[in-house]
């Protein structure tokens, strides 16, 4: 069975993009796969993986983005994503509570 959180993966990814190149996470042609990882306390190869599609958003990096850019940033990035704002933020805010 699919979760919800799973089967919007591919348009989070796409919206984690977007977000990188709309706040400096991103020069030239390149995303700062470092600098995304060290906000989010991942490795490097997992920031790569998730800007690249590698690996599905879940709602541990749906947390940890919490965390590192805030309440407004999410928001920012679920709204990217096309999500029904208040389903997704009450999930990403229970999930991180904890």
């Amino acid at each position: 069975m699919t979760t919800p959180i799973q089967a919007q993966s591919p348009a989070l990814t796409t919206a984690l993009q977007k977000y990188c190149v709309a706040n400096g996470l991103h020069t030239g042609k390149k995303y700062n796969y470092r600098s995304l990882a060290a906000r989010m306390n991942f490795g490097y190869q997992r920031a790569w993986n998730l800007l690249n599609g590698k690996a599905p958003v879940t709602v541990e990096v749906l947390g940890r983005f919490l965390l590192a850019f805030g309440a407004d940033a999410s928001g920012q990035l679920l709204d990217l994503a096309g999500s029904p704002n208040d389903a997704d933020r009450q999930v990403v805010a229970m999930e991180t509570e904890a």
